[in-house]
């Protein structure tokens, strides 16, 4: 059952793998708790089911309201492939938690990642298209050489749902990857993936992986003494550009791929000076 659903998940929904996880952990735990589900016929059950896991294992609402949607998924599935003839859970009986505040890094502390010295050139490439691009840990994992088009300075990216987009790149990260591509050439890299995950000479050829992007930038963030993560410069790209470059949220929506603008609209951040010269703006016309 699992499996079909996973293809369910992958063929019917469009979902990335890297999504999976969030819809196969509710099920898992509902078909260890409660083996006969296809008894399950009312909305109370799913209900009461859902409220004695989230009090078992301590949940918070966000949590909650997670393993609700993957389990309404499941219902969904059952009933499309003649597993159920009822859906118990046609829609999410919580209301969704407010998002948590977006983190931004100041200007300042990028200019400490994109030229930190100790960094490898590999890396100095990663966190400068992270910083200027704002694409997501997965989508820079999984550039190959062949998107990057060196003559318009974009990248074909690979987005969620599959959604193609095209992501521009600066002068500055231009020159930086092409020595980065000479220099990996010359050492014997032969891979299609643009980052590595090993040291090259000692069998490299695969895609630098999840875990080793996080360690990545943990470690980054012990020497550094602040939080980094992939998807905080996401946050910091959207923020600026709107925020700083008053850039139209349409044109930053392409940018980051989201699929609409309520999604990019979390990632406004102004500062004071920008509030008060918006309502000076709007005062003038009273």
């Amino acid at each position: 059952m699992i499996e079909q659903f996973r293809n369910y998940l992958l063929n019917e929904k469009n979902l990335q793998e890297t999504s999976l996880p969030e819809y196969i952990r509710p099920v898992k735990l509902l078909l260890e708790k409660c083996p006969d589900f296809q008894s399950i016929t009312k909305y109370e059950q799913v209900r009461a089911l859902l409220l004695s896991f989230a009090a078992e294992h301590r949940w918070s609402k966000r949590t909650l309201y997670k393993y609700t949607m993957g389990t309404q998924e499941f219902f969904k599935f059952l009933t499309l492939f003649s597993h159920s003839e009822i859906n118990p859970i046609p829609f999410i009986p919580f209301r969704k938690p407010p998002e948590p505040e977006p983190e931004f890094f100041d200007p300042k502390e990028i200019d400490q990642i994109i030229y930190d010295p100790h960094l490898s050139l590999r890396d100095m490439v990663i966190v400068r298209l992270l910083a200027e691009t704002g694409i997501r840990r997965d989508e820079c994992r999984n550039i190959n050489i062949k998107d990057v088009d060196f003559r318009t300075r974009n990248i074909l990216i690979n987005g969620k749902g599959s959604r193609l987009r095209y992501v521009p790149f600066s002068r500055d990260a231009l020159r930086l990857m092409k020595f980065y591509l000479v220099c990996t050439k010359k050492q014997g890299y032969t891979g299609e993936a643009l980052f590595y995950g090993q040291v090259i000479g000692h069998g490299a050829g695969g895609r630098i992986s999840r875990s080793a992007l996080n360690k990545k930038m943990s470690r980054l963030s012990a020497k550094k003494g602040f939080r980094i993560h992939p998807h905080k410069f996401r946050h910091s790209v959207g923020g600026r550009m709107i925020g700083e470059q008053e850039a139209p949220e349409t044109v930053v929506q392409k940018i980051l791929g989201h699929a609409n603008l309520n999604m990019t609209a979390k990632y406004t951040h102004y500062k004071p000076k920008q509030l008060q010269k918006f309502h000076d703006q709007f005062a003038k016309t009273l």
